[in-house]
């Protein structure tokens, strides 16, 4: 049976903690070192994802309708920055990233942007250039004395 899900701007920061420690932990281990995504876990406390909600930033997740387990979130800005976007492994092929993607789409329009971009890590990539999303350039950033590759994309929405 394929499960259902719903969308809600309600979500706890226990559970974003948990969904972005779960998903970058088991899914983006094999596109980075474990110092690599020991710094990135490290920087994602409650205090930064509170700052974060307290920002101009638009909070979106997805619900499993049978259990009502979080299964993934993203955020989006007015101005169509896509910041984040993370889904429980378990819940991963099973089309939330996409509904969720749609859902900061909607929102992005609504509020009169023209084009999402994001700051894509190399595992979440192939999924944004298969919805659409061109890339920019490969880009460094350091994360807390860490350097990390990841792409700026975007896509005309």
């Amino acid at each position: 049976m394929t499960a259902h899900y719903f969308l809600t701007t309600e979500i706890s920061l226990e559970c974003i903690c948990m969904i972005f420690q779960d998903s970058v932990a088991h899914t983006c281990c094999r596109d980075y070192t474990s110092g690599q995504l020991q710094a990135w876990l490290n920087r994602a406390t409650e205090e930064r994802w509170q700052k974060l909600k307290n920002s101009d930033l638009h909070f979106i997740a997805a619900r499993c309708c049978e259990t009502g387990e979080y299964a993934g979130f993203t955020s989006v800005n007015a101005g169509g920055y896509l910041h984040s976007m993370f889904v429980r492994p378990c819940y991963q092929r099973k089309g939330v990233a996409s509904m969720l993607l749609r859902a900061a789409e909607t929102y992005a329009i609504a509020q009169g942007a023209d084009e999402l971009h994001t700051e894509a890590s190399h595992t979440a990539r192939p999924f944004f250039e298969k919805n659409g999303f061109g890339i920019i350039r490969r880009q460094t950033v350091d994360v807390d004395g860490v350097k990390m590759d990841n792409w700026l994309m975007d896509k005309k929405l």
